[in-house]
């Protein structure tokens, strides 16, 4: 394993796929990886093991980018008005400035909300909505958005939307939680679909 590769799979609990990273590094040396937040709460210390990671990967030479998942805000519950969406993107973008310091400059930041409302990612939410079933949905969701009793529609979307982003972010490896990865593997299932890559998770 050679430096680049170890330290892009470092104290990761799953990588999906470790071959599938070793050859973006070979074949991308500049390759593209984003790491997504949602603003509903309080920028607390857990963040910290992410944003490590997109430190170490920025530095092997990717390009960063840092999305702002205004729109998922919402989405999970209403936990985020529209009305408090800019404030609460604002604070996540400063507290995550803060937390990099001058490695801020290797990432770039951007609000779900600037382009997932734009028509060419409103009809690939169509064609992918028409291929997943409510159960699949569901199971996606279940680890990340907060449900109680029945389920609202906005929560089934939550995970279709989050799958869409790889594409639009044009990710070549992914960051996220362990309570993603349902999501991330029915995004395997479904982007090639769409004419995009599988995409590679960390």
């Amino acid at each position: 394993m050679n430096d680049s590769l170890e330290t892009a799979v470092s104290n990761a609990e799953e990588v999906v796929t470790v071959d599938e990273v070793r050859n973006i590094l070979k074949e991308k040396p500049n390759f593209n990886f984003y790491y997504g937040t949602a603003p509903t709460g309080p920028f607390h210390f857990a963040y910290m093991i992410p944003l490590n990671k997109l430190i170490q990967l920025a530095k092997i030479g990717g390009k960063g980018t840092i999305l702002l998942a205004d729109f998922h805000a919402h989405l999970d519950d209403q936990k985020t008005s529209f009305e408090d969406m800019d404030i609460r993107s604002k604070y996540y973008e400063e507290c995550i400035k803060g937390v990099f310091g001058k490695d801020a400059k290797l990432m770039e930041f951007v609000r779900g909300s600037t382009y997932q409302s734009k028509t060419d990612y409103v009809e690939d939410l169509f064609k992918i909505a028409a291929k997943v079933t409510t159960k699949r949905a569901l199971r996606a969701a279940s680890e990340v958005v907060r449900m109680s009793g029945d389920a609202k529609v906005s929560g089934l979307m939550y995970p279709l939307l989050q799958i869409l982003d790889v594409k639009y972010l044009e990710a070549d490896l992914i960051v996220g939680g362990i309570d993603q990865r349902n999501i991330y593997m029915l995004g395997r299932e479904l982007l090639e679909g769409i004419g995009f890559q599988k995409g590679t998770y960390i």
